[in-house]
């Protein structure tokens, strides 16, 4: 199992030790939320492509 270095887990300690839970969880809250924003118009993108390269090759066979 993954022990990790003291130094870091004290540094983890120290670096939550002024905030609150709120704030502990804003953070990742907010960095999923502009995560989010930035990868849906890319899959938006990416599954029109998939879903009219189907459609060109079904159009395709069906004419044939």
């Amino acid at each position: 199992m993954f022990q990790a270095p003291e130094s870091a887990m004290l540094m983890l300690a120290g670096s939550g030790s002024g905030l609150g839970p709120q704030q502990l969880v804003l953070v990742p809250a907010v960095a999923l939320t502009a995560f989010g924003a930035l990868m849906l118009p890319l899959t938006i993108r990416a599954f029109g492509r998939a879903i009219a390269a189907r459609e060109e090759t079904l159009a395709g066979a069906i004419a044939q």
